[in-house]
C-alpha cells in the first residue's frame, strides 16, 4: 500500500481539523474527541517506521469518525466501532462527504465473556455483544492497530481487553492528555504489553 506524501497528508489533516467542528450535526451531544494533529503524528510514525503488522486499524469508540479519517489519510484501512447509533450515522455522512473508505459499526467492542475484565467502578454500563464485529466481517484479532481514547482510570481495562483479543504483534495506540499517544505491542497472551514509544 503506498504511503501518501507527508505534506499532502498534513495539509489534509489541518483542513479536516479546522472544519470538523462545523461538520458535527447540531443537537448531538458531542463525544470527547481526540486532537487530530496528534493522532496524525502517531499514525504517521507507525507507518513510517513499519511498527504495525498490517494496515487494518480499528478505533474503539469512534465518535464522529475524525480519527478514522486521519487513519485513512495515512494509508490505513480504518473501521470504527461506536455504541451510539446517532454518531455512527454522523460518521458515515462524514465518510461520504470526504470520499474516504471508512467503515463504521454500531455496537460494543466488548465480547461476551469479557465481563470479568470490567472494573467495579466503571463509569459506563458496558454491553457485551459481537454484532459490531459481525457487521464489519472482522474479529478483534484481525486488527493490526487498535486506537482508543480511554477515560481516565480505565487504561488498565483497555490494556486487558486488548491483551485478551489482539493477535501477537498488534499495536495498541492510546490517547493521553490531549498531546501524547502511547504505542504498545502485544507479544503473547501471558506477556505484558511491550511499550514501543510515546508519540
Amino acid at each position: 500500500m503506498p504511503y501518501p506524501g507527508t505534506e499532502d497528508v498534513e495539509a489534509s489533516v489541518r483542513e479536516l481539523e479546522s472544519g470538523f467542528g462545523a461538520s458535527e450535526p447540531a443537537g448531538l451531544p458531542a463525544p470527547t474527541g481526540s486532537n487530530l494533529s496528534v493522532v496524525h503524528r502517531g499514525l504517521a510514525t507507525i507507518r513510517r517506521d513499519d511498527l504495525a503488522p498490517g494496515p487494518i486499524l480499528c478505533e474503539w469508540g469512534s465518535g464522529f469518525g475524525g480519527a478514522c479519517a486521519v487513519a485513512a489519510l495515512n494509508g490505513f484501512q480504518p473501521v470504527g466501532i461506536e455504541i451510539r447509533g446517532d454518531l455512527v450515522r454522523a460518521s458515515r455522512r462524514l465518510a461520504e462527504r470526504l470520499a474516504l473508505p471508512l467503515r463504521f459499526a454500531e455496537g460494543s467492542f466488548l465480547q461476551p465473556g469479557d465481563e470479568d475484565l470490567v472494573p467495579p467502578a466503571s463509569r459506563h454500563a458496558p454491553r457485551f455483544e459481537s454484532t459490531a464485529w459481525d457487521s464489519l466481517g472482522l474479529a478483534p484479532g484481525d486488527c493490526d492497530v487498535v486506537f482508543v481514547y480511554p477515560w481516565p482510570g480505565e487504561e488498565s481495562f483497555i490494556d486487558a481487553i486488548f491483551l485478551r483479543h489482539a493477535a501477537p504483534g498488534a499495536v495498541l495506540l492510546t490517547f493521553h492528555g490531549w498531546s501524547y499517544l502511547l504505542a504498545q505491542r502485544k507479544i503473547g497472551p501471558d506477556t505484558p504489553l511491550e511499550p514501543i514509544a510515546w508519540l
